[in-house]
């Protein structure tokens, strides 16, 4: 049951890509576990690597797997994951898109999904080995038959992974004997061989050469982060000098501005100019009567008939010449003023006319990213790809199926579904529909081995005929691996989709392999590999 689930769950992982569903996968170590008043199982916290603590909440309609194996019902199915699950516990989950939240017990509010499938892979034991150093290491036991482990850091880093030993119990080779079938003085000298010749490895010593290794990859990440922080700081400068750019941009808008004003300044300048010259002949005519002033005031003065009178004259003349003097000064310098603005406006607008070209060049690259954003969103066109290619996707496993099963079932798929939480929200999803017209409409994972494995072949194989219709060309060869962990009834079954397959396909020749007698018996042909002290051989039948 355990292995009929963990292949469910991977084909359905498979699938999910090529559909174009959202998912969020959860992975990591329990840390927390929350329970319902009723002592049921409602939540729980999980570390993980990418994402920190994340909170997986449990529904009517998550699908949880217990490590162990066996026929359970749900409710005991229920029991035995909740007994299992404690912190520590390595966990994998399938959770709905939509952002929740859980308050975990030390109050803190943390992100959390809706679980779909979650199952239990394997235990952390924490300072359960050692280095020569005694340096003390964490090892995380997985559940699969082989007993797989990976030895951990106290932080956490991965050091090593050691895939455990098999055989020779339980080993079944296609048309020799098995381990099991052997007499029992054959089984002690195949287990004594197995004993003399001990393991491949050194596990100690792996260890400490993948710590030396370690301290290798931190030195060169040492000098990848020094190298990232010298292209962050390259960053950083270019950053700057864009925000410099920035302010060179509007101050060029403010002599663009100025700009509009010119016209005007130059008017006031060529007004100012021949003012100028105005005062120049006004000054011209003004010592012209003061020559002829001063003339008079000596012919006075010698006559010294009126010299009071022509002296306060001589005063107000001199003092006006002063005043129109000092206008013409000040007429002088505000020309000056006005030609340096008019000379700095025009290197400002030059300036101005080439930003504005490059303001232009980097609107037209972003109006681009814009447009490549908007084709590219859940509106753009992988989205509409997949949308137009799921109804031929399902006519096409349907078909297939229809003739495995001698047209009693069908495939649907269900992209869209209203929450239970909020039944006026719907929600992009692919949900298998298997529809039978002996049992009815039920989901994939409610289907019986036999029932499943056919559904799997009919939708792997409808994905190929579409590509290889899109490609132009014909389905020659299927390489198909047996699927494991098929009781009597499901071999058969598998080996009836394999026949159906053929008639739909007259041409295509289909390769299996398989362990198991049984299913071999179905092929007419069969190549065996038998391993002998010589080494491997090639029997055709």
């Amino acid at each position: 049951m355990r292995r009929n689930i963990f292949f469910s769950l991977i084909l359905f992982l498979l699938l999910l890509p090529a559909c174009g569903v959202d998912s969020v996968q959860v992975r990591g170590l329990v840390t927390e576990v929350q329970t319902g008043p009723d002592g049921a199982l409602t939540a729980f916290v999980v570390q993980t690597k990418d994402k920190g603590q994340v909170g997986v909440l449990l529904t009517g309609d998550t699908f949880a797997a217990p490590s162990g194996s066996g026929s359970w019902t749900g409710s005991e199915m229920q029991a035995e994951f909740q007994a299992e699950l404690l912190p520590d516990v390595s966990i994998s989950a399938v959770c709905l898109p939509s952002k929740k939240k859980l308050t975990a017990q030390d109050g803190q509010e943390i992100a959390a999904y809706e679980a779909d499938h979650v199952s239990i892979n394997g235990r952390l034991n924490r300072g359960a080995a050692a280095l020569a150093d005694g340096t003390a290491l964490d090892v995380l036991e997985d559940n699969n038959p082989v007993a797989d482990r990976t030895y951990l850091l106290p932080g956490g880093a991965e050091l090593l992974w050691v895939r455990g030993p098999s055989g020779p119990e339980h080993c079944y080779v296609g048309g020799l004997e098995s381990f099991d079938d052997l007499s029992a003085r054959a089984r002690e000298k195949v287990s004594a061989w197995y004993e003399d010749r001990g393991p491949l490895f050194d596990e100690a010593a792996e260890l400490e050469k993948a710590v030396t290794d370690a301290e290798g990859a931190a030195a060169k990440s040492r000098e990848e982060l020094a190298e990232v922080e010298r292209q962050v700081t390259s960053a950083e400068t270019a950053n700057a000098s864009y925000t410099r750019l920035q302010s060179e941009i509007a101050v060029a808008r403010l002599w663009l501005d100025k700009e509009k004003q010119l016209p005007v300044a130059r008017e006031q300048k060529s007004a100012a100019a021949q003012r100028v010259l105005e005062l120049g002949e006004e000054i011209e005519d003004i010592e012209k009567e003061i020559t002829e002033a001063r003339t008079e005031l000596a012919t006075e003065q010698a006559k010294t008939v009126g010299r009071e009178e022509l002296q306060a004259q001589v005063d107000g003349a001199e003092a006006e010449i002063g005043a129109l003097q000092e206008l013409a000064r000040g007429a002088a310098m505000k020309l000056g003023g006005l030609k340096a603005q008019a000379e700095q406006a025009e290197k400002k607008l030059a300036e101005a006319a080439e930003l504005q070209g490059q303001v232009n060049a980097l609107a037209g690259k972003a109006a681009g990213y814009e447009e490549l954003k908007k084709a590219f969103s859940q509106d753009g066109i992988p989205h509409n790809i997949i949308r137009s290619i799921i109804p031929i996707f399902e006519a096409t496993a349907t078909n297939i199926l229809g003739q495995m099963s001698q047209g009693r079932m069908s495939v649907e798929f269900v992209t869209e579904k209203v929450l239970k939480s909020n039944a006026k929200k719907e929600v992009t999803t692919l949900d298998i529909i298997i529809n039978d017209s002996d049992t009815g409409r039920l989901p994939y994972m409610s289907r019986s081995g036999g029932e499943r494995v056919k559904a799997a072949l009919s939708v792997i194989l409808a994905l190929s005929e579409i590509k290889s219709s899109k490609a132009g060309v014909q389905l020659g060869f299927l390489f198909i691996d047996e699927p494991p962990f098929l009781d009597g009834p499901g071999v058969q079954a598998y080996c009836d989709a394999l026949e159906a397959i053929q008639q739909r396909y007259g041409s295509l020749k289909v390769m299996a392999i398989t362990h198991d007698p049984a299913m071999k018996s179905r092929f007419p042909q069969s190549v065996d590999v038998v391993k002998t002290a010589e080494g491997s051989k090639v029997i055709y039948e």
